[in-house]
């Protein structure tokens, strides 16, 4: 049996239980996480461990294995997505489309959904046969590669 199956006062029960929060919340938060997923962003824009304060730990990303989160921010390395943005060239026309390097990060403190837009913005340029990168970044690439791939980021479970 599906839990939306169930009466709403069970599942207002289970979820106090399960996540010591309520319902209401725990559908909030599951919806964002479903979206976040369909999304596929890049992996390495997300945090492995997160810190749950309900539980006082580290726990594993809730894309990962569910919990209800309040603040989304949370998800997002927002240190690596910085430096991402660092390494790119704003004076190709290409990279400047969608905004200034100030723009995107005055928008990064304003909400995370500015993470998931910029995450998408860098798909594309990826996708794109111009090099987004700056002439620096470019010739670590092709020493070195790229230094914003760690390991220990359960990939294939996202």
């Amino acid at each position: 049996m599906k839990l939306g199956q169930l009466p709403t006062d069970l599942q207002s029960l289970i979820c106090d239980f399960a996540w010591k929060t309520d319902l209401p919340r725990v559908r909030s938060s599951l919806k964002t996480i479903l979206m976040l997923k369909t999304l596929k962003l890049p992996c390495n824009f997300y945090h492995g461990m997160v810190w749950s304060w309900a539980e006082q730990r580290y726990m594993s990303n809730p894309l990962v294995m569910f919990f209800p989160v309040n603040d989304f921010n949370i998800l997002f390395n927002g240190t690596r997505i910085r430096n991402i943005l660092f390494q790119l060239d704003f004076r190709k026309r290409v990279v400047k489309h969608c905004g200034t390097r100030v723009n995107w990060l005055e928008k990064f403190d304003i909400c995370w959904t500015f993470y998931v837009q910029f995450a998408l913005f860098y798909r594309i340029l990826e996708k794109l046969t111009v090099n987004p990168y700056c002439p620096t970044y470019t010739k670590e690439l092709s020493r070195s590669g790229s230094r914003f791939w760690s390991s220990g980021f359960p990939m294939g479970l996202l």
